[in-house]
């Protein structure tokens, strides 16, 4: 029965990874029909439940997961897992936290302390978010991820010039990543600095021609510059990649009564 139990699990594994959620369920509720004590299945049905978007499932496996005795831990990053994907983010930060009392080694900590971070951020709370995402660079100083997060918090706390180092940081770590520049690009924006954010944002569409994002915010500098042609040439391209930002540029910038409809269309 066991045997059995683990050749299901193995099964459902290849579903999860195709992100065929459903199938993978059958697969999970064979195994643990098979051994009501396996506790990655019940974990790994709280995943299946929670990519479903069907909170009630995901919460459920877990709760059956600690009744079995399972460890503690695993069950609560799933379950604070399970919180952020539903935008619970109190509950998350509490999970968070009951994990923290437990102790826990770095590489679990990092972890938390990067949803910790996250979760603040998502509840507009930039100060904790900020404080979190510090304790990660603290503990691995060359984590990307931490310091374009705090770059971020740092922008949605309109500390521009912080934000700016920020992602600076992240960009020496990862220099071929499209999203820095243009994040770095729009910063610029913020302090003013046009020539700077438009060096930035060029860079990020030379790394990724589909980064709508980048294309967008150099519409707008180009029409702060009065540059209509670059307008235009970003608004097509915008219009390649099906992007909606494409009529939001023309709506903000009012380019439907500068330019011909001929020209644009």
């Amino acid at each position: 029965m066991l045997e059995l139990s683990r050749a299901l699990y193995k099964k459902s594994h290849k579903c999860i990874e195709n992100e065929e959620y459903e199938k993978a369920v059958v697969y999970l509720l064979n195994a643990i029909k098979e051994d009501g004590n396996f506790i990655d299945a019940y974990l790994d049905l709280s995943y299946c439940y929670a990519m479903m978007d069907d909170f009630e499932e995901a919460e459920y496996y877990c709760d059956l997961a600690l009744e079995r005795n399972a460890k503690e831990v695993d069950v609560l990053l799933m379950l604070a897992f399970v919180y952020h994907k539903f935008e619970l983010f109190d509950d998350e930060i509490d999970t968070l936290n009951r994990i923290l009392n437990l102790g826990v080694n770095d590489d679990i900590l990092l972890d938390i302390f990067l949803n910790l971070g996250n979760a603040y951020y998502e509840k507009n709370d930039m100060r904790n978010a900020i404080v979190y995402y510090k304790k990660v660079i603290k503990l691995e100083p060359e984590s990307v991820e931490a310091f374009v997060n705090l770059g971020n918090a740092y922008f949605a706390n309109e500390e521009f010039d912080k934000s700016i180092e920020s992602y600076k940081v992240a960009l020496q770590l990862d220099p071929e990543d499209s999203n820095i520049y243009s994040n770095l690009g729009v910063a610029y924006i913020e302090v003013g600095n046009k020539n700077e954010a438009i060096k930035y944002l060029n860079q990020s569409v030379i790394l990724n021609p589909y980064n709508e994002s980048a294309h967008y915010n150099l519409g707008i500098l180009y029409a702060m510059n009065n540059e209509s042609d670059k307008v235009i040439e970003q608004y097509d391209k915008l219009l390649e990649l099906g992007s909606d930002m494409a009529p939001a540029l023309l709506k903000i910038l009012d380019l439907k009564e500068k330019f011909t409809y001929d020209r644009l269309h």
